[in-house]
């Protein structure tokens, strides 16, 4: 994702996709992981620092804006 436009399905598969990798490391590896899987992509990084940070209420956001995302396909 890069500015302010809204996320596509791609972008919201593939934070979901880093998000899920992520969280199943440890500490240093995250956020090592997170840079190089995010270089190029500030906003994308920024994003997925945030939803790290916030643990649980992420798997809120990732239902919600997949419920968002069905309903503009409709």
């Amino acid at each position: 994702t890069s500015g302010n436009r809204t996320p596509t399905a791609m972008d919201a598969d593939r934070l979901e996709e880093l998000y899920e990798r992520a969280r199943a490391m440890g500490a240093a590896a995250q956020s090592n992981f997170v840079s190089e899987a995010c270089a190029g992509d500030p906003s994308l990084e920024r994003e997925l620092r945030s939803l790290l940070a916030h643990g649980e209420p992420a798997e809120a956001f990732f239902t919600g804006l997949a419920a968002g995302l069905a309903a503009l396909a409709v």
